[in-house]
């Protein structure tokens, strides 16, 4: 997206489009044109992602938004309450114990995340 309108409009659009199928959509903008981490691709880049959570260590703004982004799916999964996955960066303890937790729970289930049903939906973006 080029435009914050243009970013609002696609996430109206696709919680409109969760909304006729049933789902619970969430949207987060954040900013794409830098790099945040020390990688490249998508693989790699989610693999850096979930290292920096369990961690809490790498590029500072890879810890904001990594922290942020998980906060708000620990939320949509019911894993932490409405506003307990907000971190101000520092990867707070309350999101690294939710975060550690559900991991753990995956792992001895053999769960895996796209499995997970989200249940809370917010307003329009």
């Amino acid at each position: 997206m080029h435009t914050i309108d243009e970013g609002k409009k696609l996430a109206r659009d696709l919680i409109d489009l969760g909304e006729r199928l049933g789902m619970s959509v969430e949207c987060a903008m954040t900013y794409g044109a830098s790099p945040v981490g020390r990688t490249i691709g998508p693989a790699v880049e989610v693999r850096e992602a979930l290292k920096v959570l369990e961690t809490m260590q790498g590029p500072n703004s890879l810890i904001e938004k990594s922290t942020a982004l998980a906060g708000i799916l620990l939320e949509m999964g019911g894993a932490a309450p409405r506003g307990g996955g907000k971190t101000n960066g520092s990867g707070n303890a309350a999101l690294r114990q939710s975060f550690a937790e559900t991991q753990r729970d995956n792992r001895s289930t053999g769960r895996r995340s796209e499995n997970i049903t989200y249940r809370h939906k917010t307003g329009r973006a």
